[in-house]
């Protein structure tokens, strides 16, 4: 039997005055994710990013080989269809380990080139990448990079909390009952709402298999804000973020317009909220303001909602609140 989550107890107006505005953003920002993911050419911090990894994968051929074979996680992590953004690989029956793990490197390297690709099969490899493979390369320099990335890895762990994703912090709480893979894409819990999004491969969705302990933090903080929550403070945009920091080698605006496509492929495949994504985000650098979209969309992609008329269909989400980046405008992250 499928668990019918409640996120305000509707006492007053009041209450169902925010639980409308709830459902609203939850299909604003599936929306907005899902005109991301069909955009994927747009995105210049995409291609580079995808470079720097192929220039380390290249660097470190006979390791990564090594690695999918002897890591089970990382073949299961890029493979298995539960996951969103899973590669489709067909492996005859006879087909060795060796091969097979050669057979997956070459369809890691063309995907992270094919400028045409599903933007979910590149974002998967980049979050595999990250957590799997980074640490274990012996050779993770850059061409013309003043600064070894191993350097920058652990510069950019200081800027998180090593508290950050316990309970008390995240408030996500485990769904007691067995959960089916599922084709919708977005976060929207909304029956009509979520018919009126496109459908996707079908996938386990962290929206199907976690709430947010109402008596949380975070679950009053994203209240307060009137932002969707799905599963908490998100653990994937931290791993992004380190890869972003090590070996993106991005401005503040490319680091702007990455983070933003990381949350839309973590709000498509049913994952994390845009509040979620960007909580993390902030610690990084990113200006969100609790509430707020418009600071963190990027200058790209808002001209593509100017000619879709997205921004007149949310125009909430493009109302900008004044706000500075951290750092220095245009900065290079990469030295």
């Amino acid at each position: 039997m499928k668990a019918r989550i409640k996120f305000f107890k509707l006492s007053d107006n009041n209450d169902i005055h925010e639980e409308v505005k709830q459902v609203h953003r939850e299909y604003l920002e599936s929306r907005l994710a899902q005109e991301v993911l069909q955009k994927a050419n747009i995105f210049q911090s995409i291609k580079k990013i995808s470079n720097n990894m192929l220039t380390l994968l290249e660097h470190n051929h006979s390791t990564v080989l090594q690695l999918i074979m002897s890591n089970p996680k990382i073949q299961d992590e890029l493979l298995n269809k539960i996951y969103f953004g899973h590669l489709n690989l067909v492996v005859l029956e006879q087909t060795d380990n060796v091969e097979k793990a050669e057979q997956l490197l070459a369809l890691i390297k063309q995907t992270l080139i094919d400028v045409d690709t599903d933007l979910t099969k590149v974002m998967q490899i980049h979050g595999v990448f990250i957590y799997r493979i980074y640490l274990m390369l012996p050779n993770k320099n850059l061409p013309n990079d003043e600064v070894d990335t191993f350097t920058k890895y652990f510069d950019a762990l200081k800027f998180f909390p090593d508290n950050l994703f316990d309970q008390s912090m995240r408030g996500r709480v485990t769904l007691d009952m067995e959960v089916a893979p599922s084709t919708k894409l977005g976060i929207s819990r909304h029956g009509t709402r979520s018919k009126m999004l496109c459908d996707g491969n079908s996938h386990l969705r962290a929206i199907d298999r976690f709430f947010i302990n109402q008596n949380s933090s975070f679950y009053s903080v994203a209240v307060k804000a009137g932002m969707p929550v799905v599963s908490g403070l998100s653990s994937h945009t931290k791993s992004f973020l380190l890869g972003a920091l090590t070996y993106g080698c991005f401005t503040n605006d490319e680091l702007l317009e990455y983070v933003f496509v990381c949350a839309a492929f973590l709000i498509a495949g049913g994952n994390h909220s845009f509040h979620e994504v960007m909580s993390v985000a902030r610690y990084a650098g990113i200006p969100y303001k609790d509430g707020s979209y418009a600071e963190c969309i990027p200058t790209v992609f808002k001209d593509i909602c100017e000619d879709s008329h997205l921004n007149h269909q949310f125009p909430e989400a493009f109302e900008s609140i004044k706000l500075s980046f951290n750092r220095h405008e245009g900065s290079r992250l990469c030295a």
